[in-house]
C-alpha cells in the first residue's frame, strides 16, 4: 500500500512526504484504498528511505537485464 501511494504520488508530481501524509488524512483517494489508515509523517520518510530506495535499485536493475534503459550516463 505505501508504495502504491508513494508512485501515485510521484505521478501527480507530489514529491513531499508533508504533503503525502496530508492527502493521507484528508483526500478520499488517498484514504479509501487504505481503509481509513494514514501513516504518520515519520513511518513515510522510514519507508521511502529504506523500502522505495530498494525497490528503485531493483527495478533499474531488471529494466538494464532487459535491455530498456542503459547507464551510460
Amino acid at each position: 500500500m505505501m508504495s502504491k501511494r508513494f508512485v501515485y504520488e510521484y505521478m501527480t508530481k507530489g514529491w513531499s512526504s508533508r504533503m503525502l501524509g496530508k492527502a493521507a488524512r484528508e483526500k478520499v483517494k488517498f484514504i479509501w484504498p487504505a481503509r481509513g489508515q494514514g501513516p504518520d509523517l515519520r513511518t513515510l520518510n522510514e519507508f521511502r528511505g529504506r523500502v522505495m530506495e530498494e525497490n528503485f535499485v531493483t527495478a533499474v536493475k531488471m529494466l538494464k537485464a532487459k535491455g530498456y534503459i542503459r547507464l551510460e550516463h
